[in-house]
């Protein structure tokens, strides 16, 4: 059974454009077009050479290309199919004839898809007997339909069946879906319900005037007007009216004092609780009561040593600007006003103001203030009071000796200053530089030594021109960036150095023939006739480019000690290792081959410049 509909065109033939051999699975045709102007679709059946029984063949086309006239078949099974002369080996010319005709495939496809119902995806969708009387469905098929008939009956046994169960706090209930409709209803005046779509609201009506025998547990935002005789633990925002909101056993009561868990208190009650109640205060030694009722609690600080200030529920206590009264205890914080009293305690905060009594405690912070009286304990801050000299010690202007109950004037200071000098010698001579008075000067020769001061240091190096005759050793010079003009020369070649020009007032010229150059011989120390060229020679090492006279002489060209070439008279000759003669490809520039010259170039070569040939110009 094949799951596929074939097209079929009334009338159509063409003709091959090409040959098809027995394996090909493409075929091009002169038209695709019927003579209705219909366009052949895919997929359809074509035979090719209809009218030869032996090679005649049947195929299945599978897709078109209608643009390109190409006719294809997915698969080699898709030809020599029944009806064919054979079931392989037949080809076929170009000019063969394809023509489409009513065939057995069309008629079995046709039979197929009455048998069976298939989607457009080729799925089987419905059988061929394919209604099925069966009212309650038990065959429970995915290829039949049923009958109207069938379908009614089983939607009624089903709704008809259908009912709800449903229970309350008491009792148990149920609805035929088919016939009956469930009620939901509150009790009167207790609980309100209200149907809407497909909601059913339930709640408690804006007033419940019946009465609760039991415990009330929520709250009610209502008004309670019938009797409560069950608790109320909940929040009521609205008017409480009831007789008694008492449990049983419990009563009102206006006692004064004690717990009783039957009895609950009356405002009367409530009010001598009330008026009773006072707050009570002590300083350690002295104790007192405030009245809540009737009394306000005061807290203030004395004058000009504690400070209390009141910000809605909180009382900030602290010092004033200016404390005048002794300080027997530790101050812990800063201290920025005047103490006119005496600090008996330690100091761990700055100190900035005048104290004129005596401190005796230790001050970890900045003293700057006024001390009047005795300092005894241990500073570790600034101490920049006018006087913070404890008990028996004095200020001194004596000029020597220790004093353990002496401290020093500035005049003392001054003095010990000025004996303070700096001795300061080369090695064979010194001198003493008064360091109150005078100025240490570190200078160097004209043109040998520089130095330079910047903030505590000193810089002693060369000039950039040493001018002076060296009779030492220069090796020390080789550091120098820059070369230095010597005007000696007694040097053994490590430092650069250059002549001045004219001047060679001290440099031997015995030997020297004309022309020659001179280099430094390190060995006897003195500039000599040159040994690495000439004037006829340039010379590197083991390379030479040397000129010598005579018309067959000419230049000889040398590397590394091998021959190169040579350039005289007769042309450039060049050696086994010399290589070979080169030029660009592309030559840019413009010149003229003389009537009297000749010239070789070697193609293909591109030129780009202006060649003027007035001579002779051969390219290779």
């Amino acid at each position: 059974m094949t799951a596929q509909e074939t097209n079929l065109l009334n009338a159509y033939e063409t003709t091959l454009t090409g040959t098809i051999g027995a394996s090909d699975l493409t075929l091009t045709v002169n038209s695709v077009v019927d003579s209705a102007s219909n366009t052949l679709t895919a997929p359809c059946y074509l035979v090719l050479n209809p009218d030869s029984a032996t090679n005649r063949e049947v195929i299945l086309v599978t897709s078109i290309n209608v643009g390109t006239k190409t006719l294809t078949l997915d698969n080699i099974n898709k030809r020599f199919l029944t009806g064919s002369a054979a079931s392989s080996g037949l080809s076929h010319a170009s000019g063969s004839v394809a023509r489409m005709s009513p065939l057995q495939q069309h008629i079995e496809d046709l039979n197929d898809r009455i048998d069976v119902n298939f989607n457009t995806a080729g799925t089987q969708i419905v059988a061929g007997n394919a209604v099925k009387d069966e009212d309650d469905m038990s065959s429970n098929s995915a290829v039949h339909v049923s009958t109207q008939q069938s379908i009614k009956a089983y939607v009624d046994s089903q709704v008809t069946a259908q009912d709800l169960d449903f229970t309350g706090t008491s009792g148990t209930g149920q609805v035929d879906l088919d016939s009956q409709t469930l009620n939901i209803v509150g009790t009167t005046n207790e609980i309100e319900t209200v149907a809407s779509s497909q909601t059913l609201t339930i709640g408690l009506p804006s007033s419940i005037t019946v009465n609760v025998t039991g415990n009330v547990t929520g709250d009610v935002t209502g008004d309670v007007t019938g009797n409560v005789t069950g608790n109320l633990t909940g929040n009521s925002t609205g008017t409480v009216q009831a007789s008694s909101v008492l449990a049983n056993g419990v009563t009102a009561t206006t006692q004064s004092s004690g717990d009783n868990s039957t009895k609950v208190a009356t405002t009367a009650y409530v009010d001598t609780v009330t008026t009773a109640q006072d707050l009570d205060i002590t300083d350690g030694s002295t104790t007192s009561a405030v009245d809540l009722d009737s009394q306000t609690l005061t807290i203030q600080g004395t004058t000009n040593e504690v400070e209390a200030t009141l910000s809605g529920q909180t009382f900030t206590i602290g010092l004033p600007s200016s404390i005048t009264t002794n300080v027997t205890g530790n101050l812990t914080g800063n201290v920025t006003g005047n103490l006119t009293g005496a600090v008996t305690g330690n100091v761990t905060g700055n100190l900035t103001g005048d104290v004129t009594g005596d401190v005796t405690g230790d001050v970890t912070g900045n003293l700057t203030g006024n001390v009047t009286g005795n300092v005894t304990g241990d500073t570790t801050g600034n101490v920049t009071a006018t006087s913070v000299l404890a008990s028996g010690v004095t200020a001194t202007t004596q000029s020597a000796g220790d004093n353990s109950t002496k401290v020093a004037t500035t005049a003392y200071v001054d003095s010990v200053s000025v004996d303070d000098n700096l001795t300061v010698g080369d090695g064979s001579a010194t001198t003493v530089v008064d360091l109150d008075t005078q100025q240490l000067t570190i200078a160097g020769t004209a043109n040998e030594i520089e130095t330079t001061a910047t903030a505590q240091t000193l810089t002693i190096s060369l000039p950039a021109t040493i001018n002076a005759n060296t009779t030492g050793n220069a090796a020390t010079a080789t550091a120098l960036a820059t070369p230095r003009a010597i005007a000696g020369n007694n040097f053994d070649g490590t430092a650069p150095i250059t002549i001045a020009a004219g001047d060679l007032s001290d440099v031997s010229t015995s030997g020297v023939s004309n022309d020659q150059v001179l280099v430094y011989n390190s060995t006897s120390s003195q500039f000599e006739p040159g040994s690495v060229g000439s004037a006829t020679a340039l010379i590197d090492g083991d390379s030479d480019f040397t000129l010598t006279d005579g018309i067959a002489n000419g230049i000889h060209y040398e590397l590394d000690n091998t021959d190169m070439a040579d350039w005289n008279a007769g042309g450039i000759a060049l050696t086994t290792a010399g290589g070979i003669f080169r030029h660009n490809q592309t030559q840019a520039a413009t010149y003229t081959v003389a009537a009297t010259e000749g010239a070789v170039l070697a193609g293909p070569i591109t030129i780009s410049g202006v060649v003027t040939n007035a001579g002779t110009m051969v390219i290779l």
